[in-house]
């Protein structure tokens, strides 16, 4: 009985026309949006004056020790849902050794630089900071700018000459 219904079948299928069903294309265009879920970042803008120092203070100090700190606070705050991990990238003009933050044209002082620390480490230029979300949030709050003595090298000579200096440090938020 099965071997006659698939003749049959097939003799109702092409007279149905079936063989002929494609008669017309065409082409049906999608277009859509995607965007990166952003979160909302406070602490990347802000303009940093070290204390002023006197030459007494500064000239004993042993190579690397700090004139003065200023603590660099991120917080993101408001991340969307996927977001799991904040990361800040810190960018300068770094001398030879790849930590210490070159200075900008027309600084004045010999002697000492600027650094950026997390904790005991020294950041990198180009060094990148993981900070994982909870419930779409996230802090970043042990990071200093500093002002450190320098005995040799780079920045300056053994003697501390007085004057400016200043830098730039350049802090970008992503986000995965």
């Amino acid at each position: 009985m099965k071997k006659k219904l698939a003749p049959m079948a097939a003799a109702l299928l092409l007279s149905l026309g079936v063989g002929s069903v494609v008669a017309a294309t065409g082409t049906i265009s999608f277009a859509g949006t995607l965007t990166t879920p952003t979160c909302t970042v406070s602490g990347l803008t802000d303009s940093i004056t070290f204390r002023t120092a006197s030459l007494g203070e500064v000239e004993p100090l042993l190579n690397g020790a700090a004139i003065d700190r200023k603590p660099i606070n991120i917080k993101v705050t408001a991340c969307p849902a996927g977001v799991n991990t904040a990361k800040l990238k810190v960018n300068f003009n770094a001398d030879s050794s790849g930590v210490r933050i070159e200075p900008d044209s027309g600084s004045t002082m010999d002697g000492a630089t600027m650094v950026v620390r997390r904790g005991v480490s020294y950041i990198s230029n180009d060094g990148v900071i993981d900070a994982p979300i909870i419930s779409g949030e996230a802090e970043i709050d042990d990071l200093t700018l500093q002002l450190i003595r320098v005995r040799s090298g780079d920045h300056g000579a053994v003697t501390f000459k007085p004057g400016v200096r200043t830098a730039s440090v350049n802090l970008s938020m992503s986000y995965e």
